[in-house]
């Protein structure tokens, strides 16, 4: 989970520009694929064989993450712009994130310029309510009226973008927390399929019983010696990959769920009973995720299709922004995505046997 990238970070949600792209770069190597937070919470994940989604989440709309140019271009020097140059650099790393936003976003480039942009080069544009409001000090009235308003801003500047994904103010759900999914205010109406806390561990596979789509965690991003490093995501990506906390890897089959021998009862029942697209694999772990559904129409059946990344992508995220069960903390980077089974080609349908992906812990930066 990202907030500022800045050259000099005032807080621990900001990072400085080269920090940010060390990060990126060791997603890379490490061999996560960068997904959008839909993609994620819908199950739409077709990734090599071996990889492991990320999903990388910006908060805030500020500059430092977006600034377009009179060429149409992003600065080089912020978030999307490094993102870019570190994907051109990478085959298969996809230059995708999900960016949760507020009213008047992205001051320096103007809203309406900077969401059709993110929007016509395959960002996520996810609502953060109008006014970055405390949704548990509002009544329902208030809070549908908060992500209403949001969610219209967003249609006027970014006609066509689907907004599926809620990024709650301050990781603090309303009350219901059901309010964060669906809802509407003078005739706007939202439907999200996943609403994002602050912290402080990796995200399940969408696949797991223990898959919550109110309330998903994410990692903040952080280096190894920040303020409570153990939350943030250089000590999360370090279990990731030594194998202290299972990461979600990818069988590369995107029409089954393969989960480890004898952990059926971890898969959500409306998976596990679906024949024959589930299969147990040794040492594997549960991967799938269920499809994108079209803004305010009802969401597709889950195996119906998925998304084919370029080159081998990550499995689900945790939260750098992204994946694995820890502690919530308070954190924006959301991305990190659990480490690699590995193996044998199995997807996003169950079946027994090989060691893909699995649910345990997937990464949200």
């Amino acid at each position: 989970m990202y907030h500022q990238i800045v050259p000099e970070p005032q807080g621990v949600y900001d990072r400085n520009p080269d920090d940010f792209r060390a990060e990126l770069e060791r997603l890379a190597r490490e061999d996560y694929v960068p997904v959008t937070a839909a993609e994620y919470s819908t199950g739409v994940m077709d990734l090599p064989a071996g990889t492991h989604p990320v999903v990388l989440t910006f908060d805030d709309s500020t500059d430092s993450q977006l600034r377009v140019g009179v060429d149409g271009e992003p600065a080089d020097d912020c978030a999307v712009g490094i993102l870019r140059d570190v994907a051109a650099r990478h085959e298969g790393f996809r230059p995708v994130a999900t960016f949760f936003v507020n009213g008047d976003p992205f001051p320096a480039t103007g809203g309406r310029k900077a969401l059709a942009w993110l929007h016509e080069n395959g960002f996520e544009i996810g609502n953060h309510t109008l006014n970055h409001a405390k949704l548990s000090a509002l009544p329902a009235a208030g809070v549908q009226r908060e992500i209403a308003a949001n969610q219209k801003a967003i249609a006027d500047d970014a006609p066509g973008a689907r907004v599926l994904s809620m990024g709650l103010p301050f990781g603090i759900q309303p009350d219901p927390a059901r309010l964060a999914l669906a809802g509407s205010h003078a005739g706007v109406s939202y439907r999200h399929r996943g609403a994002y806390l602050v912290g402080a561990n990796p995200a399940p596979s969408p696949y797991a019983a223990s898959f919550d789509p109110v309330g998903i965690p994410r990692i903040r991003s952080a280096g190894p010696d920040a303020e409570d490093a153990e939350l943030g995501s250089s000590r999360w990506l370090d279990k990731l990959a030594d194998g202290t906390v299972r990461r979600y890897t990818s069988d590369g089959d995107p029409e089954r769920i393969s989960f480890p021998e004898g952990g059926r009862g971890e898969v959500a029942g409306e998976h596990r009973e679906r024949p024959g697209r589930t299969r147990a694999c040794v040492g594997g772990g549960l991967s799938p995720a269920p499809p994108l559904p079209e803004t305010g129409a009802e969401a597709p059946d889950p195996f119906s299709r998925g998304l084919r990344p370029r080159t081998p992508a990550p499995q689900a995220p945790a939260r750098l922004e992204g994946a694995a069960p820890a502690p919530q903390a308070p954190a924006r980077l959301e991305g990190a995505a659990p480490a690699p089974q590995a193996p044998p080609a199995t997807s996003p349908r169950l079946r027994p046997g090989v060691p893909p992906r699995r649910y345990p812990q997937a990464g949200l930066i």
